[in-house]
């Protein structure tokens, strides 16, 4: 499996599209039934290096991998 990634348009795209999803006036939380799914949150940092393999256990057993900033391209690097 071969993954890229990277966000696809500028910052100030980004603003745009946020402010006219606001603008809708949809709903921006709603209530949810409790999810059973486990989730590694990864946000980056030296703890990474640590830590790397009990992350990639924790996907191999099922987990969702959510990624921000760097973590990310770091993750992406390591398929």
């Amino acid at each position: 499996m071969n993954l890229t990634g990277d966000i696809n348009v500028g910052d100030a795209k980004v603003v745009e599209n946020v402010e006219f999803a606001i603008r809708q006036q949809h709903p921006q939380v709603w209530p949810q039934p409790p999810k059973v799914e486990r989730v590694c949150l990864v946000g980056g940092g030296p703890s990474l290096a640590q830590t790397e393999q009990e992350l990639v256990d924790l996907i191999y057993e099922g987990a969702l991998l959510v990624t921000v900033n760097g973590a990310y391209q770091w993750a992406l690097s390591r398929t």
